[in-house]
């Protein structure tokens, strides 16, 4: 029996070495462009100042792509993007609008299969992302939280800001490729870093966003 099993996966390995040695390993390229919204997962209730809650605001962004064609349905994609974001904060009676102008990093996985004369591409992988600006207006209770100071480091004395501009997560996206190389495509991405700078585990910020976008891919 154990002839057998070490005989099958040699012969597997074997199949497998063959596959990937008749498939051209390329690369191709593209971009994407479309609408985001995003939303917070939060718990903000003992904290001052704070706001209530959050609703979903719609933004947009721009990336391009890169994907390395490992076999037929496998590759790995590298995706750096940049977009507007929106979110809207409640603190009471009061409402402001938050902006953030932010850069994307993410590295997948890519699964590739055929849909009649079209293709279906899915991606799973983590991300970073990055916020460079934001603003907040149209509140007279609420303050920008990029910029917000809620303490000061001890030894360098640099401010510590309520929400951190720096957090990573995990990104799914399934997209509609046609035969031109036109694609729609729909991104799911869940932060898991908790961009609150609080020391209770009681209080988080989490955000969540989706992406409905149209792109282009080229050899």
């Amino acid at each position: 029996m154990k002839r057998l099993i070490i005989i099958l996966f040699l012969f597997s390995v074997a199949f497998a070495q063959d596959t990937l040695d008749d498939y051209r390993q390329h690369t191709t390229w593209g971009f994407v462009t479309g609408a985001n919204i995003l939303n917070y997962s939060l718990n903000l209730q003992s904290a001052v100042g704070a706001p209530d809650r959050a609703a979903p605001g719609i933004g947009a962004e721009l990336g391009l792509f890169f994907d390395y064609h490992i076999s037929e349905p496998w590759a790995l994609r590298f995706i750096p993007s940049a977009g507007m974001e929106h979110i809207q904060l409640f603190k009471g009676s009061d409402d402001g609008h938050l902006f953030t102008f932010a850069m994307e990093l993410g590295m997948a996985a890519e699964y590739t299969f055929n849909l009649r004369q079209s293709e279906v591409n899915i991606c799973l992988g983590p991300y970073t992302h990055f916020v460079l600006a934001s603003t907040l207006y149209g509140s007279n209770e609420l303050t920008n939280p990029y910029s917000r100071t809620v303490a000061a480091d001890p030894v360098t004395e640099q401010p510590s800001f309520a929400m951190g501009d720096l957090n990573a997560g995990l990104a799914f996206a399934i997209a509609y490729q046609t035969p031109s190389w036109w694609f729609l495509q729909l991104d799911v991405r869940y932060g898991v870093t908790d961009l609150l700078n609080a020391d209770s585990h009681r209080l988080y910020v989490r955000p969540f966003k989706a992406v409905l976008s149209v792109g282009k891919r080229f050899l």
